[in-house]
């Protein structure tokens, strides 16, 4: 549940796949347990479009998510984008629509484990451990210390013609 920013960062062309007849992305967790995790259809044609427009769609063992800048710097555009970019592009879109504190990928990540907690998942589910580790009590980002902590992310909804 939830992705991590080097997860995102980490995703491969390849990656976005038919699992079942269900669209999904293979991720690599955190301590490298690889894992499937079905997406909703609309998540999916987004991710397809952008990879059009980006023109990397056949690129399939290449990032899937690229730095748009060389940061002045001569170096290989097909590398994968920085987990630091992942979250500087949601606090800039962020605060384009008037979010201007306190949001990140990180506290957007906890309001999502959070929420699906308030909503009967198991905490199992949003803390599962690697499977070469034994289970360990919660880290303080998951459970009721995010409850406790993190402040709900409400982004407006926008609805396009016809939808």
């Amino acid at each position: 549940m939830g992705l991590r920013r080097a997860e995102i960062a980490g995703l491969s062309v390849e990656d976005l796949h038919q699992n079942r007849g269900f669209d999904s992305l293979r991720i690599v967790r955190k301590g490298g347990r690889r894992d499937a995790l079905a997406i909703h259809p609309n998540v999916a044609q987004r991710i397809r479009a952008y990879l059009e427009a980006a023109g990397h769609t056949d690129d399939l063992d290449g990032p899937m998510f690229r730095p748009l800048s060389h940061n002045r710097k001569r170096q290989e555009t097909r590398r994968y984008m920085d987990p630091d970019a992942i979250d500087r592009v949601l606090r800039k879109h962020s605060a384009a629509i008037g979010l201007t504190r306190g949001y990140s990928a990180h506290s957007m990540r906890a309001t999502f484990i959070t929420t699906a907690l308030e909503n009967g998942a198991r905490s199992m589910t949003c803390n599962a451990p690697p499977a070469t580790q034994s289970p360990a009590p919660p880290s303080s980002t998951t459970g009721a210390a995010i409850i406790r902590r993190s402040r709900p992310v409400f982004l407006p909804l926008t609805k396009k013609p016809g939808v």
